[in-house]
């Protein structure tokens, strides 16, 4: 009650700036974590966006080669029936030629056995003029020979001339029977060969080719050279780079003109890859 109106108004004025200093401070403070907030949100976005489009990038490339992979299964399958038809082939070839081979043994055979009755059949014939010519020999000088062994020794020469001639076309017929037997022989076994290369698989010295296509997950690559080439199940094939072996692989399944090969596991050299374009070539030669 005793103070003054001026000393209020003093008070007043001395007091206010604090107020106004300390609600300046802090909106520069939520101003600057509002500023920060913002920046990490960009940057974070920035990343993320970077994240996606990798991801993205790599899916691309995911169905790119899964895409790749299975068009390449679908003609390998393709190839494979191919193959499947052509060694059912073979094999119907191989039954006619057996069947072939047997016919013409036979006839052949029996040819040898008509051979020999010929033979035969000429010795006693010309046993027969041997005969006629003692009888004839025997007999008394005179100024004529006895018309009946004239004319027995006459059929025995006829006879003998007839057995000759049979035998020579025996001999013939037998001959080429004979050549025929061989010639089946020869393409029973030819036939007999490609099916047991079929089964067992032998590949050709010298066979090399290019990987086609990889399949990292299921470590298997497809091969540029197929049964048309000499390729076969079970023949090891170096890898090559630049001329240098950096791995190998084995055929698993062959195909006319392709060839699927797993990658030997531990033979890749350390710090390489097989890639498509690497050279492939038979192990075997260079044993």
């Amino acid at each position: 009650m005793g103070q003054k109106p001026g000393r209020e108004l003093a008070d007043c004025t001395i007091l206010a700036p604090p107020t106004d200093i300390s609600q300046s401070t802090m909106a520069k403070v939520f101003l600057g974590l509002a500023i920060a907030l913002m920046i990490a949100t960009a940057v974070v976005s920035f990343l993320a966006k970077g994240n996606i489009d990798t991801v993205q990038g790599n899916l691309r490339d995911t169905k790119t080669n899964l895409a790749t992979t299975t068009s390449n299964l679908k003609k390998t399958e393709g190839e494979l029936k191919v193959a499947e038809e052509e060694v059912q082939t073979a094999k119907t070839a191989l039954e006619a030629e057996k069947e072939q081979g047997l016919k013409l043994k036979a006839e052949a055979d029996a040819a040898t056995a008509k051979v020999a009755q010929a033979q035969a059949d000429l010795e006693a014939k010309v046993k027969e003029l041997a005969e006629a010519n003692a009888k004839i020999a025997g007999m008394p000088a005179g100024p004529t020979i006895d018309p009946q062994a004239q004319a027995e020794m006459e059929k025995a020469r006829q006879d003998l001339q007839k057995a000759q001639t049979e035998l020579a076309e025996m001999r013939q017929v037998q001959e080429t029977l004979n050549s025929r037997v061989k010639d089946a022989e020869d393409k029973f076994k030819a036939q007999a060969s490609e099916v047991e290369r079929y089964r067992q698989g032998v590949a050709k010295v010298g066979l090399s080719g290019r990987i086609m296509a990889v399949n990292p997950g299921w470590n298997f690559v497809v091969l540029s050279v197929g049964d048309r080439q000499g390729a076969a199940v079970g023949a090891n094939m170096l890898v090559l780079r630049g001329g240098q072996p950096i791995g190998k692989a084995k055929i698993s399944s062959v195909e006319p003109s392709t060839s699927i090969a797993d990658i030997v596991p531990g033979s890749v050299a350390e710090g390489y890859t097989v890639q498509p374009g690497d050279t492939v070539v038979y192990e075997g030669q260079r044993k």
